[in-house]
């Protein structure tokens, strides 16, 4: 069941990462706790699992002040500063934020007068992989971007490195949307939100990464897509970082709010439901499986007046006017906030908490909300990640 967070109090606002959670409390200051391997916590240091508040500090040392939103990521944390800066912490995948690996808070030039940004890395395989074979470090890649919503356009900056290069290559392009209102991104997503409610993400299926576990010289797994394709596929499949973000629009009703999760994305629409696309394996958009595809735009049953969305890697939750979370999907960490008797349900499930929502975010494998008039923290999901 969701548990306090003590601690915290008079939360504005929340992110979740893989296996870190932080808030904005009020006033402006940023509190994180969970992982910091790689500094995510910003605290100044880095190393074990930390489970209380810890206050994230600047460059310079001092409290990092005037957050106004927050984004988080595997091994990285970002902050809006004011209207116009963003500042990160953490891990920063191939230099692409130009911070460097760090524990404070660091602005990052390339994203000065964004209003909001995405941050996303994989791995991509050059050649074909017969069942079986073992896959050649010189034939992948390792990619990240950064990107940002300004005024006249979505601009991104791009990291692309072979495992035998000592160096990675980088690049920037652009999206011309002057009406972009936000971006999101999760392995196998990456999605743009347009002023008119136009949800427009990739093919949800050109990033796929292999399982955690492999190495560059594994052997290929007959159950993941690489080894599916056929030699024809693989060929036409997308190797630049450009390529593999084009985008294309989902159709559906007009949203005013969308996220991405690790395989499928979710919009707000503009009459308070929710519509998700992509991968449903353990009923993430919303839908019952769909063995080897993916679902187009489909409306989420159950659901009414809603007025907040937020979406996990392989979960989804959606928060109602009068304060209600419910959560469909992946359910084996309990990250749908309560135990309905299964692993999973495309079914929204209600989450177990004391008072209304104010509001809420999600993660890998876990989930939180703003709670009461006190605006305290209660999360739920994976023992592992959960403070």
């Amino acid at each position: 069941a969701p548990r306090e967070v003590g601690g915290l109090t008079d939360v504005t606002a929340i992110a979740i990462g893989v296996g870190q959670t932080c808030a904005i409390v009020e006033g402006g200051g940023v509190r994180c706790l969970g992982s910091n391997e790689s500094g995510e916590l910003g605290n100044g240091a880095t190393g074990a699992m930390v489970r209380t508040p810890q206050t994230v500090i600047d460059a310079g040392g001092a409290p990092l002040a005037g957050a106004t939103q927050l984004e988080a990521f595997d091994g990285t944390t970002c902050a809006r500063i004011g209207a116009s800066e963003w500042s990160c912490w953490g891990d920063d995948p191939l230099g692409v934020l130009e911070t460097s690996r760090g524990a404070k808070a660091k602005e990052v030039p390339f994203l000065r007068g964004a209003t909001t940004m995405t941050l996303g890395s994989g791995e991509r395989d050059l050649d074909y992989n017969e069942p079986g074979t073992s896959v050649d470090p010189a034939t992948v890649i390792d990619f990240s971007y950064v990107c940002g919503t300004f005024e006249t356009a979505v601009r991104c900056r791009t990291a692309r490195r072979l495992h035998v290069d000592a160096e990675p290559a980088f690049g920037t392009f652009e999206i011309p949307l002057a009406r972009a209102r936000a971006v999101a991104s999760g392995t196998g997503v990456f999605c743009i939100l347009t002023e008119p409610g136009e949800v427009l993400c990739n093919t949800i299926h050109v990033m796929r990464r292999r399982p955690v576990e492999s190495t560059p010289t594994a052997t290929c797994d007959e159950d993941w897509s690489t080894c599916e394709e056929t030699r024809e596929e693989t060929q036409r499949r997308v190797v630049e970082v450009t390529d593999a973000l084009k985008l294309e629009d989902t159709g559906g009703e007009a949203a005013t709010a969308m996220g991405a999760g690790a395989q499928h994305a979710c919009a707000l629409t503009t009459s308070g439901h929710v519509e998700c696309l992509g991968l449903t394996t353990s009923g993430e958009a919303g839908q019952s499986w769909v063995k080897g595809d993916r679902i187009a735009r489909t409306r989420v049953g159950g659901l009414a007046s809603i007025e907040e969305i937020a979406v996990g890697d392989a979960f989804s939750c959606a928060r109602t006017t009068s304060g209600e979370i419910r959560c469909w999907g992946n359910n084996s960490a309990l990250q749908l906030g309560a135990d309905h008797g299964g692993l999973s349900s495309e079914t929204p499930v209600a989450a177990k908490l004391p008072d209304a929502a104010h509001a809420m975010a999600a993660g890998r494998q876990h989930a939180c909300a703003v709670v009461g008039d006190d605006r305290r923290l209660f999360c739920w999901g994976s023992s592992y990640t959960v403070p």
